[in-house]
């Protein structure tokens, strides 16, 4: 039985699974087994694995069945008592499992961990280090696009883990539930931390532990489902999660928020995507609400709390 279980969700990312493949086998924790999920992939993906990674277990779907559906298919059928989620386009410094393991190993109130995350091609820039969330309910990647210059080198308390590069508890998915496959990628992750924070699984931030992500290397491939999807799903999120008082309290920034991400969408050209997000959202509003119901009749923690995630 493998302390951790790797997850790779796997859609024509052959030209990355080489790298992040060989990155993980020259981790200095060797504790693991490794899950490729892949999802209808067209490519050389499946050969590539066979002929050069007989180690990895593989499941396939006849199509793409999204990002979340492919995680939870890998964490079903995973043997690990912790589950580290990477996407393809990663490469893991060698220290990367040893020192999440390490950080959740000692703390029972960790739900998950997260990594510095930083630029694959510039390394001196932060990809992300740790979800945060603001006052307009975005689960964002802090310090994004920064220069990393030591600003983010203390372990702390964060608001979750991206899903591209996080290590979790399996009781978390076994309590909180797995990932909501309505999303089918994009802010499935940002929904999950939601739910645990809302249950009290805490995610601490290991800044030793880096990888680095060619970010956006998966979307490239269905851009125009992707800004579709990103404005169905952050609507989806906010209905589902968000506490009526924490509403009320920053209604404000939610609001303006919402309306320059919009007005972006709109003059990109992309206005036919925002009408069928709306479209989709007002189609499915009887499920997302009895989902809403579920979720805040789950919370445990005060709304204090909570608040005070808001950065």
């Amino acid at each position: 039985m493998p302390l951790i279980s790797i997850i790779i969700p796997n859609y024509n990312g052959a030209e990355h699974l080489e790298t992040s493949l060989r990155s993980i086998n020259q981790q200095t924790f060797s504790d693991y087994e490794i899950i490729v999920v892949d999802n209808g992939s067209s490519d050389n993906s499946l050969s590539l694995i066979n002929t050069q990674h007989q180690g990895v277990i593989v499941y396939r779907f006849n199509e793409n069945r999204g990002f979340a559906a492919a995680v939870n298919h890998g964490i079903k059928n995973s043997k690990g008592r912790y589950i580290a989620l990477l996407n393809n386009d990663i490469e893991l410094d060698s220290q990367w499992l040893a020192k999440l393991a390490e950080a959740i190993e000692c703390d029972n109130e960790l739900g998950s961990v997260a990594c510095k995350m930083l630029n694959y091609y510039e390394r001196t820039i932060i990809d992300a280090a740790g979800d945060v969330l603001t006052k307009a309910g975005n689960t964002i990647g802090r310090g994004s696009g920064e220069k990393d210059t030591g600003q983010y080198n203390v372990a702390e308390y964060v608001f979750g883990a991206c899903a591209g590069a996080g290590l979790y508890r399996r009781e978390v998915f076994e309590k909180v539930g797995l990932y909501d496959e309505d999303y089918f990628a994009w802010f499935e992750d940002a929904d999950h931390s939601f739910r645990s924070q809302m249950t009290g699984y805490k995610c601490l931030y290991v800044p030793s532990a880096l990888c680095y992500h060619k970010r956006g290397a998966t979307a490239k491939k269905m851009s125009e489902l992707s800004v579709r999807l990103h404005a169905r799903n952050h609507l989806y999120y906010l209905i589902i999660n968000i506490p009526a008082k924490m509403f009320w309290n920053h209604c404000l920034f939610i609001i303006a928020s919402r309306i320059r991400n919009w007005t972006t969408i709109v003059l990109q050209g992309d206005g036919k995507a925002l009408l069928w997000a709306f479209g989709r959202i007002f189609l499915e509003l009887p499920k997302i609400l009895e989902k809403r119901n579920r979720v805040q009749k789950s919370r445990s923690v005060s709304m204090s709390y909570l608040r005070a995630q808001c950065k």
